[in-house]
């Protein structure tokens, strides 16, 4: 079993155990008891631990919390080799990057990676993250003087990088055509019947809005919900659900293409929709 918790003191044994291996030390810059003993006692940075069946196996930190412009920074990720190929540095990203905009507030989160460091690169652009090459971040100087250049990486949330544009209002009612039929006569265009249980209206320089039949009178679900129409289902409910969406039930597919419904923070209904 996985779960997370603040990282403390008593962490750091194991801690600097994990980042001392080989696989792990390369990669990564200063390393040692006094720079975890510092990041620890600064309030502006935190320590996340993910443990396996209670035991630490990996641990993350996240820098720049104080920060006016709300710029948090994913500073450090490890697992230990023993514990790799588990998953467990996919979900230590994600609880960092959940952490960072749910609990501390951030506009933007960032990192930085080793160029060669191709497994962590490929990770984090498979995670949201986007190469910034004008951030213009200064090589890393190594233990034996060469020059280690830093890719300068920031995360785009929400739903920006999967093609997310506002597709089309849906709503429930009795009768599909004759609201599309309403509908048009209030704003232009021609009513479409798909089927008994479908019609729309495509307004001029405006949404479609849609109509379903559902077999329900109005009472607590909403009667209007956002169809968002995105490049990759699971990664785009992934990216709004790091933002506060709760998923319901699993993607359902049919012969028009594929959903997956969530609820906002609020509690209302909406959808993410592909092929």
């Amino acid at each position: 079993m996985r779960t997370f918790r603040p990282g403390k003191e008593a962490d750091l044994e194991t801690i600097i155990t994990l980042e001392a291996e080989p696989d792990a030390a390369r990669w990564l810059c200063e390393i040692g008891r006094t720079w975890h003993a510092l990041a620890l006692a600064d309030p502006a940075q935190e320590h996340v631990v993910v443990l396996a069946d209670d035991r630490v196996v990996g641990f993350g930190v996240l820098a720049g919390l104080a920060r006016e412009d709300k710029a948090v920074e994913v500073r450090r990720i490890v697992v230990g080799p023993a514990h790799a190929g588990r998953g467990h540095g996919r979900a230590l990203l994600r609880e960092l990057v959940g952490r960072a905009y749910a609990v501390h507030g951030a506009r933007r989160v960032w990192l930085d990676v080793k160029a060669g460091n191709d497994r962590a690169h490929g990770l984090y652009l498979d995670e949201g993250f986007v190469d910034e090459p004008d951030a213009g971040a200064a090589p890393f100087v190594e233990a034996d003087g060469t020059v280690t250049p830093l890719i300068v990486m920031g995360h785009a949330p929400g739903l920006a990088r999967f093609g997310a544009e506002f597709q089309e209002v849906v709503v429930d009612c009795a009768e599909p055509y004759r609201l599309a039929v309403f509908w048009a006569r209030v704003l232009g265009g021609e009513p479409v019947g798909r089927d008994a249980s479908w019609a729309y209206v495509d307004p001029p320089g405006r949404p479609r809005v849609a109509f379903q039949r559902v077999p329900e009178g109005k009472s607590g679900k909403n009667r209007l919900h956002l169809d968002v129409s995105v490049s990759d289902i699971p990664a785009a409910t992934r990216a709004v659900e790091l933002l506060g969406a709760v998923r319901l039930g699993g993607i359902v597919r049919d012969d028009q293409g594929a959903f997956q419904v969530l609820r906002d923070p609020e509690g209302n209904e909406f959808c993410l929709v592909g092929d």
